[in-house]
């Protein structure tokens, strides 16, 4: 189980989440390899159990904000090439699956081969979480991700 706080695991249980969900993740793999990107299996376990969410939180400033992990929606607004080239070669030549969407969609969602999660907006870019689990709670924690020059 995981150690979400009791707000996160309220956010979640909201949007649809419960311990042990799983879905099928064949139409996420389907867009991702479409557009070059591989599913790494770190991606795959987290995607069965938490792809699909549309998770809705308060930001900072106690407006509605939200994040999902819609793969096959993020790949179709993303433009793959900055993943594939800008914040491979940022990140030391790792890497990156598209996972979701954050902030109104702006944000990509990406995690590496090891578990890490990043976040690109055009030439931003910053790690939030070490795995897919923190991302969620440090983003419904409205934590500040540490940006990647």
């Amino acid at each position: 189980m995981y150690s979400f706080s009791p707000q996160t695991l309220i956010i979640l249980k909201e949007s649809g989440w419960h311990a042990g969900r799983q879905v099928d993740i064949s139409v996420f793999e389907e867009s991702l390899l479409k557009d070059g990107f591989t599913l790494f299996p770190i991606a795959a376990s987290f995607l069965a159990e938490f792809g699909d969410l549309d998770i809705v939180f308060s930001n900072r400033i106690g407006q509605k904000a939200n994040f999902h992990f819609n793969v096959k929606k993020a790949v179709e607004e993303v433009d793959p090439l900055w993943a594939q080239q800008d914040y491979y070669r940022r990140l030391g030549d790792k890497q990156l699956c598209v996972i979701g969407q954050a902030y109104t969609d702006h944000m990509t969602l990406m995690m590496s081969e090891t578990g890490e999660v990043y976040g690109g907006f055009d030439d931003f870019l910053c790690k939030i979480a070490n795995s897919g689990v923190d991302a969620i709670k440090r983003i419904c924690d409205n934590e500040r991700a540490e940006e990647i020059p």
